[in-house]
């Protein structure tokens, strides 16, 4: 079974942990041809969900006032931005100027073209004001506006100050997080240590690594919790956007970027090192040559024959392994 990061998302648009046979928030990349090694990433695991959505209060209300009903009936692809469709702007409390969300003014002040003292990014908790796209009315952050009754998004968090009219990414807010996600609360639980949101199928089988999310993708260097990417969980718990997970496999490279242990199911590549190993004959120079290794997957050292190929684990039959200078036991002593 394949997990995939990418169903629950910050409604901010943050991804919460799905399978692909579920929600399909984000277009995966194409997974590049690779030897089977029982689905090299099956069961990656946990998405991060969506931030900015608390519980749906979604309704459409009749327009009133000045506004034309024609006008705020218009479709979702007539106001918002890239990011989100909605019928209002924020003005930024850092720096008081107007942006169509968050992501646009993050954008615009948080880039390399802005000096290095000057960059910033809005703190979307403390957005007190909006802008009506309808009619340019500037008031408190609500979901209707106070001018023209306008329902400025069909999906409305006032602890996120979050606005969306697309209810179809099933927005939901979590506490725990701190802010919204997509995905459906019905699909996805809190996990406490790991400090965010994973599907209900991985309650009880995913390997928790405090605050697993609360970092940065060790490929990109990008900050998951709030990531708009899909995001993936590793074997070892520790998580990376699922991108940046391809590009790894299209590099053959199968292992945590954080502690190296395998970061998917590689038994069927071990059976064919096994052979590879067995069918390469060593030099009678080389043939009683001992070395030390260090498995990176289950961390036992041992003393093995030395292969040029590779060098298996004797305590979990991994190929994940390393050589070590020498005998642990006799290095401690020194």
């Amino acid at each position: 079974m394949h997990v995939r990061a990418s169903g629950c998302h910050d409604a901010d648009q943050v991804p919460c942990v799905t399978l692909i046979s579920g929600l399909a928030r984000h277009e995966a990349p194409s997974k590049p041809s690779l030897p089977r090694a029982g689905d090299a990433y099956s069961q990656t695991a946990p998405v991060q969900c969506t931030p900015d959505a608390d519980a749906p209060t979604v309704h459409a209300q009749q327009p009133r006032g000045k506004v034309r009903a024609m006008d705020a009936d218009a479709g979702p692809e007539r106001y918002g931005c890239v990011h989100y469709r909605r019928k209002c702007k924020i003005r930024a409390p850092c720096c008081g100027e107007v942006f169509d969300c968050r992501h646009c003014h993050n954008e615009a002040k948080d880039s390399l073209e802005v000096s290095v003292h000057d960059r910033h990014v809005v703190p979307r908790h403390d957005i007190k004001l909006v802008i009506c796209s309808l009619c340019n009315k500037e008031q408190d952050v609500q979901q209707d506006c106070s001018n023209c009754g306008a329902c400025l998004g069909k999906y409305f968090c006032a602890k996120c100050n979050f606005f969306d009219d697309d209810v179809s990414k099933n927005q939901f807010h979590c506490d725990g997080c701190g802010i919204c996600r997509t995905g459906g609360a019905e699909n996805f639980y809190h996990c406490d240590k790991c400090g965010c949101c994973y599907t209900s199928l991985l309650k009880d089988s995913h390997r928790c690594v405090d605050r697993a999310m609360h970092n940065n993708c060790p490929v990109c260097i990008e900050y998951l919790f709030d990531s708009t990417k899909a995001i993936n969980v590793l074997h070892c718990g520790h998580t990376i956007h699922l991108e940046c997970l391809y590009e790894m496999r299209a590099h053959q490279q199968f292992s945590c970027p954080v502690c190296l242990r395998s970061a998917c199911n590689m038994s069927d590549i071990w059976q064919k090192l096994d052979q590879e190993v067995a069918a390469s004959l060593m030099p009678a120079i080389y043939q009683k040559k001992m070395i030390w290794i260090l498995c990176n997957d289950c961390g036992m050292t041992a003393n093995v024959q030395f292969h040029i190929l590779a060098h298996k684990c004797p305590g979990c039959s991994s190929y994940n392994t390393r050589q070590t200078r020498g005998d642990p036991a006799a290095c401690s002593r020194v």
